[in-house]
């Protein structure tokens, strides 16, 4: 649960650093901001389909052997 929020909040701000690229673009009629805001919403959209890796399956653990009784 807590890894969906964190890859919602990066996504969010990647998006708004898009938007301000965008603007930055139309203001001052450069395009170079165009090219950051394609990446930031192409990192976004990385983010938001990434799929979460399966947990790893370890080994169970083997419980030692019954000790023997010494005969003398």
């Amino acid at each position: 649960m807590r890894d969906r929020f964190t890859r919602w909040g990066l996504a969010s701000v990647l998006v708004v650093a898009a938007l301000l690229d965008g603007y930055l673009a139309v203001s001052e009629n450069v395009l170079w901001p165009v090219a950051l805001a394609l990446l930031w919403v192409g990192l976004a959209a990385a983010l938001l389909t990434a799929r979460a890796p399966e947990p790893a399956a370890f080994p169970q653990a083997r419980r030692a052997p019954e000790p023997r009784p010494v005969e003398v």
